[in-house]
């Protein structure tokens, strides 16, 4: 059965400061089933709407919003046990910082294949080794 099949519903925390990119994703995500936090543009606001509802994991772009960085945000919830992975053109600096996130999905993608990432991520939460082919999510595990 092809992973789609056995898609896992989630609560999905949206950290972008493209608001046309957030919108589209956060479309996407509703559609096939997910709860879609957000989305926000700043680390604050991500932080703030975490603490009213926690999210299953947090899509972020790496460059945000004013000063703000998803990279210390992905360690910050990291350190709260919610996992993170960044949609992000800086391939590079994500690697760097793989430590703070499950993987990487590189700009430009389509809200498509983030849906069949989360699959894989909902397979990692579960303690599950990820599948041989991950499609465009690139594993920090």
């Amino acid at each position: 059965m092809p992973l789609s099949a056995q898609r896992a519903h989630m609560i999905v925390l949206i950290v972008e400061d493209e608001p046309i990119i957030a919108v589209n994703l956060a479309l996407v995500l509703e559609s096939v089933g997910h709860v879609v936090l957000g989305p926000v543009r700043s680390k604050h606001e991500a932080i703030a709407l975490c603490e009213k509802c926690r999210p299953t994991v947090a899509l972020m772009d790496i460059n945000l919003e004013g000063r703000s960085d998803g990279i210390e945000l992905a360690r910050i919830l990291k350190g709260k046990d919610i996992p993170s992975v960044f949609l992000s053109a800086q391939h590079a600096q994500a690697l760097r910082n793989q430590d703070a996130a499950l993987g990487f999905i590189g700009k430009p993608y389509s809200a498509a294949n983030v849906c069949d990432c989360l699959d894989v991520v909902a397979t990692l939460l579960a303690g599950q080794a990820p599948p041989k082919d991950t499609g465009v999510l690139e594993v920090f595990r």
